[in-house]
């Protein structure tokens, strides 16, 4: 189900995120998903990972984009089938950027297959995760991708 080693450690908590090279700046994530629901859940487990964590979001792949070059995000929580722009689609235009090909993306995705998941990740999807999501897993996952900042 998920492109990366499972770790069996707890996240961690808030104010150990400062401790770390993450300590000058918060981290940005945006979300870019269709689902209002999933959205504000990607949120919450967001800020539980983090109080202090920059959360914007985008319902289209259009919007997404516009949001990545005018505000560089440090992670993208990237939904595979949205309006306008698929996320397979704006995976591959964010790590062929010069500026934008260090972003790390988590693709979501409800269709998930062992196909598909090859597909993102020859798009370079750093992560990739099959809905439904669980808020223990994204806060995990949250902490492997800022660790690799």
């Amino acid at each position: 189900m998920l492109n990366v080693r499972e770790k069996t450690k707890q996240p961690r908590e808030p104010k150990e995120l400062g401790q770390d090279k993450l300590a000058s700046r918060h981290l940005k994530i945006l979300i870019a998903d269709d689902d209002p629901l999933v959205v504000r859940f990607l949120q919450r487990a967001s800020k539980k990972f983090d109080k202090e964590i920059h959360v914007d979001t985008a319902s289209n792949g259009y919007d997404a984009d516009l949001k990545i070059v005018a505000d560089r995000p440090d992670i993208i929580i990237l939904d595979v089938y949205m309006p306008g722009l698929r996320g397979d689609e704006l995976c591959r235009k964010i790590k062929s950027g010069e500026a934008t090909r260090d972003i790390l993306v988590l693709a979501v995705t409800g269709y998930y297959d062992e196909s598909l998941r090859r597909k993102l990740v020859q798009s370079g999807a750093d992560v990739v995760m099959a809905k439904p999501l669980e808020a223990a897993k994204i806060i995990s996952l949250l902490e492997e991708l800022a660790a690799r900042l």
